[in-house]
């Protein structure tokens, strides 16, 4: 799972789903038929706001704003672009890949 909590407020998930589909690319697009979802971005996430974004069995991409399912896909393309989005060669944050990696080592 991948937790993030929204810091400063005033966003709106439209802006969340910006840098999303900046970092998946086409594979976001591709599966959302290159269609926006008004309804989704129009979502407000003040402060402390959490998005929760779950892979479960069955490479099924689960994703909740304010303990609310809003979307779940199964696709194994998906769930593992997403991922590699934060643990690949180039991660979005290097230090969450870091401490990642230190925390999974303690587990050994």
């Amino acid at each position: 799972m991948v937790r993030l909590v929204i810091v400063f407020g005033g966003f709106a998930m439209s802006m969340v789903r910006k840098n999303f589909d900046e970092g998946l690319g086409s594979s976001i697009k591709k599966l959302n038929g290159g269609q926006k979802n008004d309804e989704l971005d129009s979502i407000k996430l003040p402060s402390k706001s959490i998005i929760e974004i779950t892979r479960l069995p069955e490479f099924v991409l689960q994703t909740k704003i304010k303990d609310e399912m809003v979307c779940q896909v199964e696709s194994e393309m998906l769930c593992r672009a997403y991922f590699h989005m934060y643990l690949g060669d180039d991660p979005f944050d290097k230090e969450a890949k870091d401490k990642f990696g230190e925390r999974l080592l303690t587990i050994f």
